[in-house]
């Protein structure tokens, strides 16, 4: 998946307060660090939000059953949600911003990072490009993004099988097809990968993708920068 580099000057300065319901980001990776302490485990940490269409293919990939049992045995699971919309803010969690920062953001979503269980990075989904910090692969489904995530798993959790790696390979080439009716009714296209993570910021004049519901696309032949609903308004 193609992304490019997100810039959110609001997200480094502003600070939105969390509801009741929604524990801050410091509570959910204090507790996952405990966990992944006492288990011996690494943290799978992965940046959501929900106007993020890609955000749920990867949560549909992670709770695959195929995939669930070998990310349990390695990994300890961890979502943070950020950048929502007005209506959406309580879904946030306080401080995800900072975490999200702390592990190679900002960026694009989905933004997911492997990290010790001290919460210390071991490697994000910035796939290493031949200088500077590298492209976040967001959801893998291309060959070259996929190869990427297997050696990040590979970099987190040294003792995981060829037999379970080969399994989440296929898992990830396997998945493809399933989503392709869901991206037709959802606007999202294959031919656009931008679309794939919901917003973009309008650097120039930009329009709708006929039939898209998810996005909008610059007129640039190359977008610079991708951001949450709330900027567009």
């Amino acid at each position: 998946m193609k992304t490019i580099v997100l810039i959110l000057p609001a997200l480094l300065f502003t600070t939105f307060v969390a509801s009741a319901g929604s524990p801050s980001a410091d509570e959910i990776m204090t507790k996952a660090e405990a966990t992944a302490s006492t288990e011996h485990k690494a943290l799978f940490v992965h940046f959501d939000a929900s106007w993020c269409a890609y955000c749920r293919r990867l949560d549909a990939f992670l709770e695959r059953p195929d995939v669930k049992p070998i990310f349990q045995r390695y990994f300890v699971t961890v979502k943070l949600v950020l950048m929502e919309d007005e209506k959406n803010k309580a879904l946030e969690n306080l401080g995800a911003d900072e975490w999200f920062m702390r592990l190679g953001g900002p960026d694009a979503l989905p933004f997911h990072a492997f990290t010790d269980a001290r919460g210390a990075l071991i490697v994000n989904c910035r796939r290493p490009t031949g200088g500077g910090a590298g492209k976040n692969i967001g959801y893998p489904d291309q060959p070259e993004e996929v190869e990427w995530f297997l050696q990040m798993i590979q970099k987190a959790a040294p003792k995981i099988s060829q037999k379970e790696l080969a399994a989440l390979e296929t898992a990830l080439k396997t998945s493809e097809p399933a989503h392709e009716a869901e991206d037709a009714a959802s606007g999202v296209s294959a031919r656009w990968p931008l679309l794939r993570c919901g917003r973009e910021r309008p650097q120039t004049r930009v329009f709708r993708q006929s039939g898209s519901r998810s996005g909008l696309l610059l007129r640039d032949q190359e977008p610079r920068s991708l951001m949450p609903p709330t900027a567009l308004q």
